[in-house]
């Protein structure tokens, strides 16, 4: 009786790519077809000219590795649906609360926008310059406060004549001074309410009345108060 060939690591390897056999789908083979075809193996050896014990010995450890391999596949599929579940309640207990964004662009959508900045040195004079897509500036807000820390203050969409900008894209500069004439660098922020969760292909966006942001982005959250 001929020896069936005996299971060698390409079939391991193929075994690892797909724990399972999912048929007509692919041509990979599972653990359980690797087994299959040990246990063959050993049932249609030749008695008279039976599988090298070292051999053998050697394909049980294959298997074995496959079967780890199989379980941290299984495992790590497991975390990331426990991942994915986590993001998707951060991003629902986030409704309603305003957060803190780093950076000086923001979608104004015909609503005030709280715009903020933050200085590690005190200044004695602080303005805000509002810019709209193009560049171009609507409105310069001046007289702002000059502490260590954080300040906001509210932008209601109007320009520098007092009249209503269209809502679209918008950014904005902080200057400051100290009292020596010189130039400081304030942190710009905007302050924004999360109004929405957008669970697209490209991850969990929040909708806030500053616009669509990735909570990956988000600074300091704080509970929104009543209006």
């Amino acid at each position: 009786m001929a020896a069936i060939p005996s299971v060698n690591s390409s079939l391991a390897a193929q075994s690892v790519q797909s724990p399972e056999r999912t048929g007509s789908q692919d041509d990979s083979l599972g653990k359980m077809d690797f087994l299959n075809l040990l246990v063959t193996q050993l049932e249609n050896q030749d008695p008279m000219n039976p599988s090298d014990p070292t051999e053998m010995t050697a394909q049980l450890a294959q298997f074995s590795s496959l079967e780890q391999l199989t379980n941290i596949s299984e495992s790590m599929e497991g975390l990331d649906a426990m991942k994915t579940a986590y993001e998707q309640n951060a991003a629902l207990s986030m409704l309603g609360r305003n957060v803190q964004l780093e950076g000086n662009t923001f979608t104004f959508q015909n609503e005030p926008v709280q715009l903020g900045y933050n200085l590690e040195r005190a200044a004695e004079s602080v303005e805000i310059q509002i810019m709209d897509a193009s560049g171009k500036t609507v409105d310069t807000i001046k007289g702002l406060q000059g502490t260590v820390g954080e300040h906001t203050v509210q932008w209601d969409g109007t320009d520098a004549d007092g009249k209503s900008v269209p809502a679209g894209e918008y950014q904005f500069v902080v200057g400051a001074q100290d009292a020596g004439g010189n130039v400081l660098q304030p942190t710009p922020q905007v302050m924004a309410k999360v109004q929405g969760v957008d669970y697209g292909s490209g991850g969990q966006k929040l909708l806030t009345s500053a616009g669509s942001i990735a909570l990956a982005d988000i600074g300091n959250v704080t509970q929104a108060t009543s209006q």
